[in-house]
């Protein structure tokens, strides 16, 4: 299995004993209202650099701490939690990747910086204080990414040029995780999320080089604590 996406598989092996860590005594839960709350956590994830109109593709492994902040507001009808969150901060990923050889080297780089994600949540409520849900919704963040063409020593059959982007790059997020009560407004929570950028064109920077495409997928793993109002 390829390593980066295996880590996903660790991801959510760490949900049921983190969330057994918060497992302090509490009250009934009901989870109905607005909240608000902080999560930091880690995140790896790989961008596919693909030459347009051309047979080129490159993988650059990234890796990073995302940390933020969360509001949101929910209902809960008997066991079920419906509701929708907004998400806020930076995503911290960053990664490079270089391949060449005598004719020339292509060198890539990329780093997803601030971003926000709106989402709905849906959930269940097993037992009293525990919650357990899932989330689906829509992306932005700071896209920053380049790659860089150069001569080899030995010959000149690659023309040396460049290409950036420096947007916002758009895609969708997935996830789920387990919430705990652990006073009567505070709450713990343990959470994976998935997030897809959509290809992101690297336009030539004032050369005749080619442009690129960037497709990014992150895979991350959050602590949260929220208050409920």
């Amino acid at each position: 299995m390829d390593p980066v996406y295996a880590l996903q598989f660790r991801y959510l092996a760490l949900l049921v004993p983190a969330a057994l860590l918060l497992n302090w005594p509490a009250g009934a839960a009901d989870w109905s209202g607005f909240y608000g709350g902080v999560h930091l956590g880690y995140g790896a994830g790989r961008d596919q650099i693909s030459e347009v109109n051309g047979q080129r593709r490159y993988y650059a492994d990234t890796r990073g701490a995302p940390v933020g902040l969360q509001v949101g507001w929910q209902r809960q009808f008997s066991q079920i939690v419906a509701g929708g969150e907004f998400e806020g901060g930076y995503l911290g990923q960053s990664g490079t990747v270089s391949r060449g050889d005598a004719n020339g080297s292509v060198a890539s780089h990329i780093r997803l910086g601030a971003y926000a994600t709106l989402a709905a949540r849906l959930g269940w409520a097993p037992v009293n204080d525990w919650l357990i849900y899932g989330r689906a919704g829509l992306t932005l963040a700071a896209l920053d990414a380049g790659t860089v063409q150069q001569c080899g020593p030995a010959a000149c059959s690659l023309s040396p040029s460049s290409s950036s982007t420096g947007d916002l790059a758009k895609g969708v997020v997935l996830g789920g995780g387990v919430e705990h009560r652990f006073a009567s407004r505070w709450s713990g929570r343990v959470e994976y999320q998935y997030l897809n950028f959509r290809r992101e064109l690297a336009m030539p920077d004032g050369t005749s080089g080619p442009a690129w495409n960037h497709e990014i997928d992150t895979h991350l793993i959050k602590l949260g604590v929220n208050y409920r109002f």
